[in-house]
Parts: C-alpha cells; sequence; structure tokens
C-alpha cells in the first residue's frame, strides 16, 4: 500500500477539488494511507472535518512552498495526488526534491484557456515542460485522453477514468415539459468567469424576458472577479432583468438548489468534464447546454434529457431556454465502467 498526499491550492472549492476528495475516499477504500494538504488559508470552505485536512498558512500556492516541503518531509508520501495547475508547480518541486511520484488529474483540456492574463499564459508554458516528470495522467475524459495521447504523453503513463464513475446511476422518469409552471427557474453552477459563458447567458435570458416573463435566472458561484464584477453591474443596470437574475455567490451545498430548478444550464466557452451536468441528471432535471467538449454528449441528448446549443451564441441559446420548457422530458440512462477503478489501483501499487 502507498502513502498518498492531496494537494488543494486554497479552501476556494470547485469541481476539480470536489473530485480530489473523491479519489481520496477512493484511494483511502483500496486500503492506503491518505493525507490531505490545502496549500492557502484562502477562499471559501466546505465541511472538510471527515478529511482532517493540514492547511497551510499561506497566501498562495507558490508562496507555500517552504511549508509544503516541511510538510512533505513530516508525511513522507510515495505519492502526490494534484488536480489544479498552479498545485502541479509545487508538487513538481517536491519530486525534485525528495522523488516522489506524482498524479495529475488534468481539470480541463490542455488547449483550453482558464484565463487570458499573461501569468496564466506562462504557467501554462511552464507545465507544458514539466509534463515528462508527471508518472500517471488521469484522464477525465476521452477527450482529454486522446489530446494528451497527442501531446506524446506514453500510454503506460495515461488511465481514462470519467467522472461517471463517482455517481450513481438514476431510474428513468418522464415528464411532458415545464410549461405549466408558474414561474420557470433556470440555475447555473459555476464560479461567474469569461469561459463559463455568462455575459452569453444573461444575453440570451435579457432577450426572452420580454415574451417569457414568469422566468428567473438563479447563478451560483463565486463572483470575486473583475469580469464578475462588471457583469453584475450590467444586470443592475438593466431594468427588465435586475430582479430575475440573482447572483447567489459561492454555495457550499447546491443538492437544494438543483432540487428547485427547473432547468440546468451550461453555457461555458469551454470544459474538461461538465460536472454540473452529471448532478442535473441525477436530480432528474431538463438541460441547456453548449457543445463546449465532448464530453456533453455522453450527459445530454438533444431533445431528450435537454437541449444542446452552440457556444458563443447567444440567439442559439435564447432558443435552448425557450424550447426546453417543452420538450417531453425523459432521465438519461449512462453505463458506469466500475472495471477502471481496481485498474487503476494495480497502476498506482506499481509506481
Amino acid at each position: 500500500m502507498k502513502n498518498i498526499v492531496f494537494l488543494i491550492p486554497n479552501k476556494d472549492f470547485g469541481g476539480a477539488e470536489k473530485m480530489t476528495l473523491w479519489y481520496y475516499k477512493l484511494f483511502q477504500e483500496f486500503g492506503h494511507s491518505v493525507s490531505l494538504l490545502i496549500l492557502a488559508d484562502t477562499g471559501h470552505g466546505i465541511d472538510l472535518e471527515n478529511y482532517n485536512p493540514t492547511i497551510l498558512k499561506s497566501r498562495s500556492s507558490m508562496s507555500s512552498v517552504f511549508s509544503l516541503t516541511q510538510s512533505i518531509k513530516k508525511l513522507n508520501p510515495d505519492i502526490i495526488f494534484v488536480s489544479r495547475e498552479n498545485a502541479l508547480v509545487t508538487a513538481i518541486l517536491q519530486k525534485f526534491l525528495f522523488g516522489i511520484k506524482i498524479i495529475y488529474r488534468p481539470p480541463t483540456l490542455l488547449r483550453n484557456e482558464l484565463s487570458r492574463n499573461l501569468k496564466y499564459k506562462l504557467l501554462r508554458a511552464l507545465l507544458t515542460y514539466s509534463y515528462e516528470y508527471i508518472d500517471l495522467f488521469v484522464a477525465q475524459s476521452l477527450e482529454i485522453h486522446t489530446e494528451l495521447k497527442e501531446r506524446k504523453i506514453p500510454v503506460s503513463k495515461l488511465i481514462h477514468i470519467s467522472n461517471l464513475n463517482s455517481r450513481k446511476v438514476k431510474t428513468s422518469r418522464s415528464t411532458n415539459g415545464i410549461s405549466q409552471v408558474d414561474t420557470v427557474t433556470y440555475l447555473i453552477v459555476a464560479n461567474v468567469s469569461f469561459v463559463k459563458g455568462l455575459d452569453v447567458l444573461i444575453d440570451a435570458f435579457d432577450n426572452m424576458i420580454d415574451d417569457y416573463p414568469n422566468s428567473e435566472l438563479l447563478i451560483a458561484g463565486r463572483v470575486d472577479s473583475n469580469y464578475a464584477i462588471d457583469l453584475k453591474t450590467i444586470v443592475n443596470k438593466n431594468k427588465r432583468i435586475n430582479e430575475k437574475v440573482k447572483f447567489l455567490g459561492w454555495q457550499s451545498d447546491v443538492d437544494d438548489l438543483f432540487e428547485k430548478a427547473d432547468v440546468v444550464v451550461l453555457s461555458s466557452r469551454m470544459e474538461g468534464f461538465p460536472n454540473a451536468l452529471v448532478e442535473a441528471n441525477e436530480h432528474n432535471k431538463p438541460i441547456v447546454s453548449t457543445r463546449c467538449c465532448e464530453s456533453v454528449h455522453e450527459l445530454v441528448v438533444d431533445r431528450m434529457n435537454g437541449i444542446l446549443v452552440e457556444k458563443n451564441n447567444s440567439e442559439d441559446l435564447m432558443r435552448g431556454l425557450i424550447d426546453v420548457r417543452s420538450i417531453d422530458y425523459q432521465a438519461l440512462q449512462y453505463r458506469i465502467n466500475d472495471d477502471t477503478l481496481p485498474y487503476l489501483n494495480v497502476v498506482i501499487n506499481k509506481l
């Protein structure tokens, strides 16, 4: 059995962090010794009592290098598991110091640029040269797996484990649509950022509201970026939608929101694997999603359990928001490939 440390950059939890915790539990079930390290004492927290984390008193991932090195000396792990690019840099430094194996689960497609600032682009360039030092890549989608192979990553260092493996399959359910609901509640669970396409969604919602005034849009996610602040200002000045678009901020538990929602929306320009759509299917909610990645087609069958629209297209997204109100919804049945999980354990034990 291995001693494995899981690195999380800070207490701002999104899909990558939630999946890191899922792998923590999985490896614990396999019988490995597991520890959770949070590199910076910043951001929103969720209940981590069951994980007994060590939270380093740093302001950022990069400034945590010294305190992380001290913690790694103490824990003496065989493997570091990481799902975020900024945490990966610090993990590779530990590999150079102590010869620790690295498991990396890329949070998105490598060609996706999650930020447009220079600092992020420099980080991406640095990481490209560091891939040779990673011992195992865990690809959350076939699209990411294929892209890694195209980057000349040896097949022996690749394993594909879909995020669907962490979910329960729901039984089938049909409805006659939601056209008779008094108020149609659209929900998007995403940090308010450019890559999530909230500007396109709000534009689409604005364009439909005169004809469909019985609508509201709930946005659950962080609103601390300049992009988010600008978008909130635009909404607040728009009298048609300023009382119908609600920025809820970051939410530690979104189950109640999924239950309240009539429709779940994904307006992203790009994604690695859209976890929000998995949760929508778990709650048997109709979906409107952009074709932002190949994995979307695993989760949405057009006009069965949702509507697929083009990304970066507010007119098409508006059409989807309207059309989804009248589809004869049928829950999607997807097949979980549990065979990959024992194989992952075999691979880990060989590292």
